[in-house]
């Protein structure tokens, strides 16, 4: 299925995620360091503060003397760092005037590492690699430098292939309706030519078992829901067509396949997972996009749990986290934006079927204290605010925040030991 819209001028709701305001990284070296300046060329004009050409100095390499191995002199180090560092400031004046005003950094260690070290310390907003070569012996003996900076990065990384020459024509995004898919689209946009066209795609695999079939139907019948809440979401710029399409596959799969059949020069997908166990496996789907593209890749990282959690707010309609160290920034956003609205207190004791309701209230705050493990919801009564009730709730197991088709909070629910504490929110 595919759809063409006419692309919002402009989103009251985006940007929610907040782009470092340091210069853009970008990796000279490797087997393709032209592709790599040319896109920086491109991107230039959209850093505030300017591009940071860095080159990377490897270990030295351990000197055998007689029986053993010795390391290089630090005389030798220094040598080759000032003649890493005139290197790279020759190559830039070659490839032009703007070029050769740009910052310009070595840093030492091996590749990856120190890149992504580099574009943390200067809050880079991107940082900007070769896509490197991905054959099956670079793999095995772990040389796939941008993958594994990719792993690693803080922020986002654009993996540029040999073939770029200027902005973005036809950009592809891998959509799963995330925070990072959706991170990635709005990273996608400032590349893109004036009259370019967004290609938002989706492709999922429906359950082959029987009992599926009405869950498949139902997932079905709210793609289309999702993808105006993300479109809605974006802050398309006047000029720029979007489609947004559906398949049904291995996601990778199809991804690669509507980007080659359409000859996409930028393919931009979300890496999951901020911990360091979910960046060193990144994640298949993404993995394989980056080794397969045969083009440039942008890979997104999930942005801070504050915005992830509003992006899934606006994005499915709810947004429930189990993890206690969430629960404190969520329940202060929720306050901050319900603060004074009228709620009504469900209490429901699951275990012995009793139930409390409390209505004519309006919120006063909704809070987690890490040391006490206890959630804290204070509410008044609007003729009355200094008659307020507090209402602590311990042994907590989840907390889940709803909204509307509009964007607008309708209920936070906690659930706990035996029961669950629902406060529903009047509409205004």
């Amino acid at each position: 299925m595919t759809q063409t819209i006419a692309a919002p001028v402009e989103s009251a709701r985006a940007p929610l995620t907040k782009v470092p305001t340091g210069p853009i990284v970008v990796g000279i070296g490797g087997v393709d360091p032209d592709s790599v300046i040319r896109a920086a060329r491109v991107l230039a004009p959209h850093a505030a503060d300017g591009v940071l050409a860095a080159a990377v100095l490897e270990p030295p390499p351990a000197a055998i003397v007689g029986a053993e191995p010795r390391l290089m002199p630090p005389s030798w180090v220094d040598q080759q760092r000032a003649d890493l560092a005139m290197q790279l400031a020759d190559r830039l004046r070659k490839t032009g005037s703007a070029a050769s005003w740009w910052q310009t950094r070595v840093v030492e260690g091996e590749p990856a590492f120190a890149l992504t070290d580099l574009a943390e310390a200067v809050h880079a907003p991107l940082l900007v690699m070769g896509i490197g070569r991905h054959r099956t012996l670079d793999r095995v003996f772990g040389s796939e430098t941008t993958l594994r900076a990719i792993r690693l990065a803080s922020c986002p990384v654009l993996a540029v292939h040999p073939d770029l020459d200027g902005p973005f024509h036809d950009a592809v995004v891998a959509v799963d309706f995330s925070p990072a898919s959706t991170y990635a689209a709005q990273l996608a946009l400032p590349l893109l030519a004036p009259s370019a066209t967004l290609h938002l795609v989706h492709a999922w695999e429906p359950s082959e078992d029987d009992d599926a079939a009405t869950a498949n139907e139902k997932y079905r019948a709210v793609v289309s829901e999702r993808f105006q809440r993300l479109v809605d979401l974006l802050d398309v710029p006047s000029g720029i067509e979007v489609k947004r399409i559906t398949r049904e596959g291995k996601p990778a799969e199809c991804v690669l396949d509507y980007a080659s059949a359409h000859h996409a020069d930028l393919v931009a997908a979300g890496r999951h997972g901020m911990n360091l166990f979910a960046r060193l496996v990144v994640g298949s789907q993404t993995t394989a996009i980056l080794r397969d593209a045969g083009r440039t890749v942008l890979v997104a990282p999930e942005p801070p749990f504050a915005t992830r959690d509003r992006l899934r707010l606006l994005l499915t309609g709810a947004s429930r986290t189990t993890h206690s160290d969430e629960w404190a920034p969520q329940l202060d956003a929720f306050t901050a934006r319900n603060r004074g609205r009228h709620v009504v207190v469900d209490v429901e004791d699951l275990v012995f079927g009793g139930r409390v309701v409390d209505s004519g209230l309006e919120l006063v705050r909704a809070t987690y204290d890490p040391d006490a493990h206890h959630i804290d919801i204070g509410v008044a009564e609007p003729e009355r605010p200094a008659r307020r009730t507090d209402r602590v709730i311990r042994t907590i197991t989840a907390v889940e925040v709803t909204t509307d088709p509009g964007g607008q909070d309708r209920a936070l629910r906690v659930e706990h030991g035996g029961g669950c504490t629902t406060l529903t929110l009047a509409s205004d």
